[in-house]
């Protein structure tokens, strides 16, 4: 079917949800070519054809799919080599923890937007938490040698604790009685599907994004500031 389709993801920057598609696409070597747009300013023929106006969303011609979670599952069953479990019950399983993390995803964007420490702390605990009901899933992912649909979509929250060291080292001690969760992290953050699935200006465009809408964290970074969490 890859011989009949060409894919365009439509995507913004730094946008995690995109990212978890462009992992799947570089994890099965699936062709694409990515289009940026402004959220901001989005424009008409975005709109046209995508009811939610967020990103992912892919072009077939004039076919389109929206939310990453779909368009992974299509990707996926539209080329060889599934990376789906082979059981209804473990792909159901599968589906649960992927909704669940993307709470994650939320809970780092607040944390990431906080305009001041305590609130920042606050978000930071809430991701530790959420991150702890993976730990069970972690034991088995951080020592695997594959790629699955819940992989893909838990490393953008990964990725984005690698950019702002100061929480990551917050994390490892909050975590410190789930070390498998961050070893998690390390193995999924060496893969080169998971590498090449942002540009290579990624962290300075986080960075910059967030600094631009008041984030204590973004700015103590462009700034060279330690920020200390210890008793978040």
């Amino acid at each position: 079917m890859t011989d009949i389709l060409e894919f365009k993801l439509i995507s913004f920057a730094i946008c995690p949800f995109v990212q978890r598609s462009r992992i799947l696409l570089n994890t099965k070597e699936i062709p694409y070519e990515i289009d940026y747009i402004d959220l901001e300013n989005k424009p008409e023929w975005f709109l046209k054809r995508v009811p939610t106006g967020k990103v992912p969303a892919l072009f077939m011609g004039d076919e389109t799919l929206f939310e990453s979670a779909v368009i992974n599952e299509f990707l996926d069953e539209v080329t060889p080599g599934s990376i789906l479990p082979d059981t209804p019950l473990a792909r159901a399983k599968d589906r649960a923890w992927i909704s669940l993390s993307d709470g994650l995803i939320m809970s780092q964007f607040r944390m990431m937007i906080a305009p001041d420490i305590d609130s920042s702390k606050k978000e930071l605990a809430a991701l530790a938490k959420g991150l702890l009901q993976f730990a069970d899933i972690a034991s088995a992912r951080a020592t695997a040698t594959d790629m699955t649909l819940l992989d893909a979509a838990i490393t953008p929250v990964f990725m984005r604790l690698y950019v702002v060291p100061d929480i990551l080292a917050a994390l490892e001690a909050q975590l410190s009685d789930a070390p498998q969760i961050l070893a998690w992290a390390k193995r999924l953050m060496a893969l080169e599907a998971v590498k090449t699935s942002v540009s290579p200006a990624f962290s300075d465009e986080f960075i910059a994004y967030f600094a631009n809408r008041g984030s204590l964290i973004a700015k103590a970074m462009l700034e060279g500031k330690e920020l200390a969490f210890e008793d978040a």
